[in-house]
Order: structure tokens, then sequence, then C-alpha cells
């Protein structure tokens, strides 16, 4: 059992910093609230699913961000209350914390000194400094549309041309038809949303951690100078609340290699299609040099061709529809494998939602590079340890009532 002792400076120090520390969780749940969710540019039928538990899992990520930021600010106002208490130590009683403490019902209200008095209490003088080893950093991702025709161009710049001459020659027949819009369509989608998303958690997460550090840097600064039942207490208090902070980053790694790796498989995905369609249109110069008018032509006049040759050139555009359906569903696959772990995280139930690797086990086994495939597979470790956020305190630390402050621990 550990006997009784307390340095008020220290105990005062360790608040203001339990203190800093919430007011930086509320800054990364505000973050989040204006970041965490799909904004203006999300679109696209591929992710189209994944807006409304995107949506949920961002409003529940600011909410158990809010709870636990409260939680580290009233305690903040408890260790405060604490100093006070040990401002005295031989007295142990309530009698420095009543002369700084304002009765909320007025100045004429008298406590004894065995009693605490309630109302707000004067900021301990004479704190020790605790200054925060790391900053929290919280500079959001861009915001950027999807720019299909830059990656047209970038994977086939001839390739729109064609498209060009063939939406030109049919709308001059009274109808327009955008042969290749239409087939890359139910792969197209706000690529660049998704990862300014995942990005926007994974900044949060990482601010997370760094209040969880900061907490355990608290911590021990206080660990040699504060002992007790109190001290027993906060230590096991905050210990629980710096493993919550904590999880908070793996989620957030997490939520952007999964939304990355979608982002950039229907990035793949268009490209492949296009690729595809430039093959198949370079074989019809071994037919009918159709192709070679075409590329040439078509940056200099609206209509290339003949009718005909335009419904042969969109006939082979149409051949690629079976490989986009095939490519939609291992899109698909993924994003369902994104929602399930939204779903988890947004709603934790423990065993019940399985083993998170198995669900993410297709996102896994696409990430090629060893050392990001293994931190991504510790970070789900972490995440699956849904004890770490379940048992946060709800409520702030109390140093306790009657003799608790001042008893061996």
């Amino acid at each position: 059992m550990a006997e009784f002792r307390a340095d008020p400076a220290y105990v005062a120090g360790l608040g203001n910093a339990v203190g800093e520390i919430g007011r930086d969780n509320q800054r990364i749940a505000a973050f989040i609230g204006e970041h965490g969710a799909p904004g203006e540019f999300y679109s696209g039928p591929i992710i189209a699913a994944l807006m409304n538990p995107l949506k949920e899992f961002a409003e529940a990520a600011e909410a158990r961000m809010l709870d636990i930021a409260d939680v580290n600010i009233w305690t903040s106002v408890e260790l405060n209350k604490a100093a006070w208490m040990y401002y005295d130590q031989e007295a142990q009683n309530y009698a420095a914390l009543n002369a700084h403490t304002g009765h909320l019902g007025g100045d004429s209200y008298a406590s004894g000194p065995a009693t605490e008095m309630q109302g707000i209490t004067e900021g301990y003088g004479g704190a020790e400094s605790f200054p925060k080893p790391e900053e929290i950093k919280l500079d959001p991702p861009a915001a950027n549309k999807e720019d299909l025709a830059a990656l047209i161009s970038e994977a086939s710049g001839w390739l729109g041309d064609v498209n060009e001459a063939i939406k030109n020659s049919t709308r001059m027949a009274g109808m327009e038809w955008d042969a290749l819009g239409s087939v890359l369509s139910p792969i197209t989608g706000n690529w660049n949303e998704l990862v300014r998303i995942g990005e926007s958690h994974k900044i949060a997460g990482n601010a997370f951690e760094v209040s969880a550090r900061n907490m355990a840097d608290g911590m021990r600064r206080v660990s040699d100078e504060w002992d007790g039942k109190a001290a027993a207490s906060f230590d096991e208090h905050a210990g629980r609340q710096r493993e919550a902070m904590a999880w908070e980053g793996p989620v957030g790694r997490t939520v952007a290699v999964g939304l990355g790796m979608a982002a950039e498989r229907i990035r793949q995905a268009i490209i492949t299609v296009i690729s595809k369609l430039e093959e198949l249109l370079e074989s019809q110069v071994s037919f009918d040099g159709v192709l070679d008018t075409v590329k040439f032509w078509a940056k200099k006049i609206p209509v290339v061709g003949t009718t005909a040759q335009m419904a042969a050139l969109g006939r082979i555009i149409w051949k690629v529809a079976d490989m986009v359906l095939a490519l939609v569903d291992e899109i698909r696959e993924m994003v369902d494998r994104i929602k399930e772990f939204l779903s988890a995280v947004t709603n934790p139930i423990g065993k019940a939602h399985g083993k998170l690797d198995d669900r993410l086990s297709p996102i896994t086994s696409k990430i090629d590079d060893y050392t990001r495939r293994t931190a991504f597979t510790e970070d789900l470790k972490k995440v699956n340890n849904y004890d770490s956020t379940f048992n946060r305190p709800k409520e702030a630390f109390e140093v306790g009532a009657g003799k608790d402050p001042w008893a061996d621990g």
C-alpha cells in the first residue's frame, strides 16, 4: 500500500495538461465534423453505397471524440480542486479549497472545512509547467473533383478524340451519343473524394494518438509526486482514457487505406477499360485503315468518316461491356467490405462483428508492399480490440469525498 503524498504544484500542472489535451480533442472532433463526411464533390454510382455509412461513421467518430474531450476537460477541473485540497496537507481538509471557491448561489454561503463547497474554483497558482511533448496537426486534405478527361488523356490521348468524333457525328444525325462515357459510367465516380475522406480520418486518428502520448507523459511526470488512493484511482482512470484515445489512430489509418485502395481501384479500372478500347480500336487498322483517318481528322473537323464507320467504332466500344461488369463486381466487393468495417466501428458490439482482418482480407491481399501490409495488419488488430473504446471513462475523474483524497492507497 502506497503512503499518501502529493505535491499540489504537480497535481495542478497535471490538471492544466489534461485540460489542454481535452481542448485538443475538441479541435479534432470539430475537424472530423467538418472534413470527415462526404462533401459536395461526392458522386458516382460505384461509391454511392458508401454515402450513408461514411456519414454515420463520421458522426459516430465526432461524438466519441467529444465524449473523450468532455471527460478530459472536467477531469482537469477536478485536478485543480485536488491541488487546493493538497495545499495544506497537514490539515487534510477542504478549508483551502473552499477559500478559493465561489459558491454558485452567492457569497453568503458558508461551508465548514470538513465539507467541499460546490462552486467555481480559482486556478491553482504556481502550478508546475507540463509542456506538451507533441502538438497535434490538423491540416485538411484538398477537396478535388475527379478529372475523367485528364485520365483518358493520360491513358490514351487520341481515344478522347475518337469519342468526340463519334459524339459529333451522332449529334449531327440528331442524337448525340457519348459512347466512351456510356461504357465507363458504371465505374466512374469521384475517387478523389474517397481519398480526401480517408485522409481526414487518418489525420484525426493520428492527432488522437498524439493526445494519448501527451496524456502518458503527464502521468509519468506526476508519478513521483503523487501517491495514495486518489493517485491510484487517477492512474486507472487516465490509463483507460489514454487507451481510448490511442484506439482512434489505427481506426483512422485503416479507413484511409481502405478508401484509398477503393479509389485507386476505380482509377485503375477506368484505365483498364480505356486500354482495352485502345487495343480494339487499333486492331481495326489491319482491316480497313479507319483508325489512322480517325486519329488525324478527329482534331480537324466535327464529322469523321461515314456513319457506317462511326457505327463500327461504336460497336467496338461496346465490346468491353462485359469487362466493365466484371470490374464493377470486383470494386463492389471491396466497397461492401469497407461498409462492413465502417458499420463495425460505428456501432462496435464486440465479438458480434467478428474479426475485422477477415472482413478486410480483399484489401489486405492487394497491398503489395510488405511493410505497408504489416502496418495495416497491426492496425487492424488494434481496431479489433473494441475494449479500448468500450472501457473508456464515461465520467470525469473524481478525487473522492470525505478523507478519500488523503487516504493511503
